[in-house]
């Protein structure tokens, strides 16, 4: 592209962009601008510039060319005709390579005489907005104006080539990622020609990841209420669905959406007021508002209050007024860049990538590069429609944000117009906007150098109220630091410490007693509120642990049956259960893993049969506390009131467990209406509440051929009738397959309260059952319809809910007659979705299509009465480390569930009534004899003694032994602090057993070398328990090499303070040296 510029206007040029486009909201996302004006004012040169650089002609390098190059003015007044241009045949394009990889850039160029080259860097090693010396706003236009920045090479250890056509960058480093490189090529006629900036990605050493899943998990979508609730009223009067404001468009809704990606931020810098050429007026001062992304939802209705949209309308509109364009969504990528560093502080090291200037593999691997760096991908597009870039003219755009690739390359665009549109696409084909292509490269917060990391509690920690945690952090740059605590997600915020040494590492904090699952923690740098880190995984804090499974009474399985198993916990994050079929003698893992938080887990009955069945939760990790169910019975029996397995028969199996899935073979079912879970007629699980108090509520299973039921089958189901005979329940049809002749159909007479039924043949018969039985409302009942062919009979029996029978009656049929037609309609349950008045108002559980007629009459066995518990395995006694976490358990046998008591010394300890006994940190005054009690509902047992021994260290004896005030002093209580001036430092007062405020006689406390017996004898006391210290004796014969060979060490005597010897040959030869090294582990 030419640039027109003055005569006069030298080395400094002047551009100007005119910032009309407006993104509107259409079939597809649709970004409309208004025609691009050329303006001069005053002598400033303005002309359109698609990159923040000086040119004096720019030649694209590869699909879209630029504009022909201008007549050249003769100075004089004429023009001078040239026989030959001087120009680019082919421009230099931009590079992305490995770092240490050689690269080359390369120009082809004519001219009319012999050409010379001049290759020069703009070096990314300084913010690229210091070559920007202003931004006027000039109504609708824009004035940069330039510094000439560019320095040019020459070879050495970096470059080669820099005076010819090809210039090589010898091994470029990450320092070098985002350098621009030009070539000025000189023919001595023409005026040189200056090729369009080129940049240079370094891709780190580390191969891309596999797939990186999409970064941004907000739903914000472009003109959507209440993202714009502060925007400015619309002086066209705008449209009530955006509340009469003007709308979010694709530019600040994209802009907003990767300021809440990154919660960067929490303060801007400096402030805009302007007005537009439609009149709104658009202000916000980012330096004096704090963004609480805390309290900015992934997902905002239309109806959410402004108590809750507040926050984040407060961002989409100051993202909008940042862009300082009255108009929509019309400047620049590099513009955007410039306004990220101005007003919200980002790296000022990001640049401009031009999809043109790269190869397809290049580009692929630069978006890989970005993206692995968790950094999402700001682009503006246009679609193939629009003219060539920057000529005047309409054109389509739209501005929105990559953030994620799969494993086959496809990159996930986030357009802002709803879930129809972030989809997955080849990089060169995304629907609509498939042209000129423009990305921000490098954009992250700028820190300023520094770094804030909080490393522990670990995320999902648990906390136990009242305990003491370390909070830990990683700083660089940083002098204090300000810690705060949320046990509302971030909602309201605590000081913690307003400004703890950051070089400290650590604050000790006495954990509060706000019980919540939703805890937060956040560090910043007190000089800096945007240096901070908030962790984003909430953790817990709770009052004690506690484990709890449901009950398993009257459970009553067939082996290979999935049911529900429910447990409640606090201050647990991972559990596994186990099985036992012998009472809990043996054990097999059914689940592991499982997220203690769910709640619940999904469990397949194993093989065999048994009375003597129980289920345990463990607390995952060492001194994990457990839960036992009482017995319950796995059995083959077919009664009612068995939970039942798939098999190879069945056609159809619904649990109703919180969904609509089938164990046969057909499918699940949908929902029509008001559907709901509550309580089941069988434990475990759930059923299906079907509420037709106004009708229309169902679910529906399609159509299968193996509704044709033939020979020997069952269907079955448990009821609750609500209500009948209303308007939608006058004649209620439970559940029925369609057709006009339906093959099965179970009702209800709303009048005499009786069950009926009927099937239709194949043959074409139609055998009825009626008034059978009768029920009550808010009772279960069984309802079984069983086809016998063996016998030739249809029954149809009511059992109650305690399995009892109720009513039954049969009827003789021929074999034909029991083969139901394939209408190849689809099952109902509950009535149509229409609504009607055969509508079913009530409760469905465990419906079962089974191709074998089923003896409900069997009697199931009953649970094996429970014994007093077994102890499977007694706690064993420990010896631990001073402040180390100490955790006796016990594990029992027997039928559950189970309550527990620790004792120490005989006396019961306050809050230890769970399987496991936990002492986060041990102290010698816990030292002791531990003893448990174990009860059931048929006895008690008890397990011990277990004896705890907590070793003495340095730690701990400085704690006994100085006050709050003396431990903060290290003339005091320091290593080598010799308080009660004895001659022996605090660690020689601990390593010989001394007391540090007590003056101990050296005739005691030191040493003693004596020769007996032609040996020399080194004799010196010390702590019996003292695990963090070594001893070494050593000996030397001029006090400069010294060394422990040939010295035997021996305990002579025992005790708290013990007596140790080390004995070593005597020699007359020379004078020998003995002395005492004391280490102490860190």
């Amino acid at each position: 592209m030419h640039i027109p510029t003055s005569p006069d206007s030298g080395a400094r040029r002047c551009f100007a962009h005119r910032l009309a486009s407006q993104c509107r909201p259409g079939i597809f996302p649709r970004c409309f601008a208004s025609p691009r004006v050329l303006r001069r004012a005053a002598s400033l040169a303005i002309g359109l510039a698609a990159f923040a650089f000086p040119a004096a002609a720019r030649v694209s390098a590869a699909a879209e060319s630029a504009p022909a190059h201008a007549p050249n003015a003769d100075r004089s007044g004429g023009t001078r005709a040239v026989t030959a241009s001087l120009g680019f045949v082919q421009a230099p394009r931009s590079r992305v390579v490995p770092a240490g990889s050689a690269v080359e850039f390369t120009v082809t160029a004519t001219g009319a005489g012999p050409l010379t080259y001049r290759w020069q860097r703009l070096a990314n090693d300084r913010p690229l907005w210091d070559a920007i010396q202003a931004a006027t706003y000039l109504g609708d236009l824009y004035a940069l104006n330039f510094v000439n920045a560019w320095v040019t090479l020459i070879d050495g250890d970096s470059y080669a080539g820099t005076g010819t056509a090809t210039l090589t960058v010898k091994s470029p480093t990450s320092a070098q990622d985002g350098d621009h490189f030009r070539c000025l090529i000189h023919d001595g006629i023409n005026p040189d020609a200056v090729s369009e900036p080129v940049a240079l990605s370094v891709l780190p050493a580390t191969a891309p990841a596999t797939a990186v899943a999409p970064l941004i998990q907000t739903t914000w979508n472009n003109y959507q209420w209440p993202l714009n609730a502060y925007y400015p009223f619309d002086p066209a009067g705008g449209a009530p669905e955006l509340g009469n404001r003007l709308g979010n468009a694709c530019g600040p809704s994209s802009i907003a959406r990767i300021l809440r990606y990154w919660e960067f931020p929490r303060r801007g810098s400096g402030s805009v007021t302007l007005t537009a050429g439609n009149g709104a007026v658009w202000s916000a001062d980012f330096g004096a508002t704090l963004y609480d992304y805390d309290r900015m939802p992934w997902s905002l209705p239309s109806s959410t209050p402004e108590e809750i949209y507040g926050p984040t309308a407060v961002l989409s509109y100051h993202a909008a007024t940042a862009m300082e364009d009255p108009y929509g969504t019309g400047m620049t990528v590099l513009w955007l860049g410039r306004m990220f560093t101005k007003y919200f502080g980002y790296s000022p090291r990001a640049y401009e990538a031009w999809r043109w200037q790269y190869s397809r593999d290049e580009w692929i691997a630069l978006l890989k590069r970005e993206l692995d760096q968790g950094r999402p991908l700001l682009v503006m597009a246009r679609t193939a429609a629009s003219p060539t870039p920057w000529q005047p003219g309409n054109y389509d755009g739209h501005w929105f944000v990559i953030d994620g690739y799969d494993a086959s390359d496809r990159f996930h665009y986030a357009y802002g117009y709803g879930i129809a549109y972030p989809a997955y696409c080849d990089v060169d084909d995304i629907g609509n906007y498939n042209s000129y292509h423009r990305i921000l490269i490098g954009l992250e917060p700028d820190r300023g150098g520094k770094s804030l990391a909080l490393v522990a509690p670990a995320d999902g920690a648990m906390l136990r109220a009242g305990d003491t945690c370390r909070i830990a952090w990683l700083a660089g740059g940083i002098d204090t630091v300000h810690l705060e605590f949320s046990a509302d997600g971030g909602a309201t915020w605590q000081t913690i410490a307003a400004a703890a040494p950051a070089a400290a590492g650590y604050h000790d904090w006495t954990v509060p007693a706000s019980l919540s699952t939703d805890c937060r923690l956040r560090i910043t740098d007190t000089a800096n509120v945007n240096v901070y880190h908030r962790p984003p995984q909430p953790f817990s804090i709770y009052a004690r642990k506690e484990l709890q499974l449901a009950s398993t009474a009257g459970w009553l399985l067939q082996p290979g049956a999935t049911v529900s198993v429910d447990w409640t916990s606090a201050g647990i994050a991972q559990v596994r259960l186990d099985y036992s079929a012998d009472g809990g003698s043996t054990w097999q893992t059914a689940a592991d893993s499982l997220a203690a938080s769910a709640g619940h887990t999904r469990w397949t009955v194993p093989a065999g049969t048994t009375t003597r069945a129980v289920l345990r939760l463990t607390e995952t990790g060492p001194g994990g506390i457990a839960a036992h169910t009482g017995y319950f019975v796995v059995t083959d029996s077919d009664a009612p009131t068995v939970t039942r397995a798939a098999s190879g028969d069945t056609v159809l199996l619904m649990h109703y467990d919180g969904d609509l899935a089938n164990a046969g073979l057909t499918a699940a079912a949908t929902a029509y209406g008001s559907l709901s879970y509550s309580a089941g007629a069988l434990a475990p699980g759930r059923a299906l509440r079907v509420d037709n108090a106004t009708g229309g509520t169902c679910a529906v299973v399609d159509a299968h051929p193996a509704f044709a039921l033939s020979g020997n089958w069952t269907v079955e189901t448990w009821v609750k009738v609500n209500a009948v005979g209303g308007p939608t329940t006058a004649y209620p049809w439970m559940l029925f397959i369609g057709g006009v002749n339906q093959p099965l159909h179970f009702e209800l007479n709303a009048t005499a309260r009786t069950f009926g039924a009927w099937i239709y043949a194949a043959d074409g018969t139609n055998s009825s059952i009626w008034g059978v039985g009768s029920f009550e409302l808010g009772q279960w009942y069984h309802l079984a319809l069983v086809g016998d062919a063996t016998h030739g009979k249809l029954r149809f029996l009511i059992h109650r809910a305690d399995g009892s029978l109720l009513a039954q009656r049969e009827s003789s049929v021929s074999l034909a007659a029991l083969t139901l037609a394939d209408s190849g309609a689809n099952l109902q349950i509950g009535g149509v979705a229409g609504g009607s008045n055969v509508q079913f108002d009530g409760w469905f559980d465990e419906l079962h299509f089974i191709r074998r007629a089923l003896a409900l009459d069997q009697t199931p066995p009953t649970p094996t009465a429970a014994t007093a518990p077994v102890i499977a395995q007694a706690p064993s006694s420990l010896t631990v480390v001073d402040g180390q976490s100490v955790a006796f358990t016990v594990a029992v046998a027997g039928a559950g569930p189970f309550t527990y008591q620790w004792y120490r010394n005989g006396v019961a300890l306050a809050d230890a009534t769970q399987s496991a006994c936990v002492l986060p940190v041990a102290t010698a005054a816990q030292a002791g004899t531990y003893t448990v009690t174990v009860t059931n509902a048929a006895g008690t047992v008890s397990a011990g003694p277990a004896t705890l021994t907590v070793l003495d260290t340095f730690t701990s004896w400085r704690t006994r032994h100085f006050n709050s005030a003396e431990l903060s002093d290290p003339a005091i209580a320091g290593l080598a602090a010799d308080p009660d001036h004895d001659g022996l430092g605090n660690l020689l007062e601990y390593a010989l057993g001394c007391a540090p405020c007590t003056p101990t006689p050296a005739a005691t406390a030191l040493p003693v070398v004596q020769q007996v017996s032609g040996e020399w004898v080194f004799t010196f006391h010390r702590p019996a328990a003292a695990p963090d210290l070594t001893y070494t004796v050593q000996q030397s014969e001029n006090l400069q090499t010294w060394s422990d060979t040939g010295l035997t060490p021996e305990r002579i005597a025992t005790g708290e303070v013990e007596t140790w010897r080390v004995r070593g040959a005597a020699s007359a030869a020379a004078p020998r040296f003995f002395r005492l090294k004391v280490t102490r582990a860190p």
